[in-house]
């Protein structure tokens, strides 16, 4: 019996820098791939976010505007925005309506009085507290009841504008801010723009 001697060579050092080297490609595009869409989603549910804002700032102030009414010595609607180009700039809308919205008891689904009382409000924007508030007017005198407290409508607002379109509708334009920086972003935030026409039909 011929013994034969079997020799099994192992892998040279070339050949195992060139898998460590395709292995090293493989998690730099698998990790690229992993960090990109982790910053997707991020950035998607910022956007998400401020938009969802600004969408209920607006749904707030629908009925709010839908219920404007004109009276003997107010306007259902008063725009007060000077420079409307600039959003940053603190600006308000005056609404006179039937209807309390002020009042801790009131409710959407309350029968509407035709006969009650006049009520006057203001939607005021101010940048210094980034918010947007309803506060309740004395009818008499058009300033703020500071003995009512204000209604936050909209947080993180980084500028808001009115514009009266015709006599019984106003654009309302509404730039929202995410919480946090991110310099993903372009000038560093994230924001979400709206801008919806309402229209108050001046009778229920």
């Amino acid at each position: 019996m011929i013994e034969k001697r079997l020799t099994r060579d192992g892998f040279t050092l070339t050949e195992l820098l060139v898998v460590a080297g395709i292995f090293v490609v493989i998690m730099a595009i698998t990790s690229l791939l992993f960090f990109r869409g982790r910053d997707a989603v991020e950035l998607s549910s910022q956007k998400i976010d401020t938009a969802g804002r600004s969408r209920r700032a607006l749904d707030a102030l629908t009925p709010l505007i839908g219920s404007a009414v004109k009276i003997g010595g107010s306007e259902a609607l008063t725009v007060i925005d000077n420079t409307q180009n600039d959003l940053t700039d603190a600006c308000h809308l005056d609404v006179t309506t039937r209807e309390n919205y002020l009042d801790s008891s009131y409710t959407s689904t309350a029968a509407f009085d035709a006969f009650g009382p006049y009520y006057r409000f203001r939607v005021a924007y101010e940048p210094s507290d980034a918010a947007i508030r309803i506060y309740k007017l004395l009818l008499a005198s058009g300033e703020i009841d500071p003995s009512v407290k204000p209604r936050l409508v909209a947080r993180g607002v980084l500028g808001c504008g009115f514009e009266r379109v015709t006599v019984g509708s106003v654009r309302v334009t509404i730039l929202t801010q995410a919480d946090r920086a991110d310099k993903r972003r372009p000038g560093g935030i994230t924001t979400s723009k709206l801008t919806a026409i309402l229209v108050a039909p001046g009778s229920r």
